[in-house]
């Protein structure tokens, strides 16, 4: 009895631990959730996918510390280490998260605007020519279709290769 007492203990730490562990990958999920609101179904599916993650856990420790037995105590200890996360940290988490990650996506938008900003200057500045240009090349290739037309073949512009395929009717 004396080798067994602690290998009991060991394995309901264990499951307190991967209980707290469940519940921080949960507050992970939240999050993602509060950042882009996912449809019903998707909810539903990464529910689905976080039980078995859960489940995955749960085993594992029992396979790991508990000989793959699973028993009352595990999980309990797995339900007291979920609970004991989320009256301890799970709001402070989930706000800190939140607020981290908005934060990283303005740093991220403002790096990127400030990246993007020469070639938002190019593009105002080349867009009248290339309109122009791009209309009387359209211009000639409107007149060579119908000039091609009229001797009796078919064509078909590629925009890729701006090739004519020519083509017997």
């Amino acid at each position: 009895m004396y080798t067994t007492v602690p290998m009991e203990v060991a394995f309901f730490l264990a499951s307190l631990a991967a209980g707290g562990i469940a519940a921080f990958v949960f507050d992970l999920l939240r999050i993602s959730r509060r950042l882009k609101k996912p449809s019903v179904a998707l909810v539903n599916l990464e529910d689905v996918l976080f039980l078995v993650f859960a489940a995955a856990i749960l085993f594992a420790v029992a396979y790991l510390k508990n000989s793959g037995e699973i028993r009352w105590q595990g999980l309990i200890g797995f339900g007291l280490g979920g609970l004991c996360y989320a009256l301890v940290m799970k709001n402070r988490f989930l706000n800190l998260g939140t607020a981290i990650i908005k934060g990283l996506f303005g740093l991220v938008g403002k790096i990127l605007r400030i990246i993007a900003f020469p070639v938002r200057v190019m593009v105002r500045v080349f867009e009248k020519p290339v309109r122009i240009i791009a209309w009387h090349t359209g211009r000639e290739k409107r007149r060579m279709k119908h000039f091609v037309r009229r001797l009796g073949y078919k064509i078909a512009l590629q925009l890729k290769k701006t090739e004519f395929l020519l083509r017997k009717k």
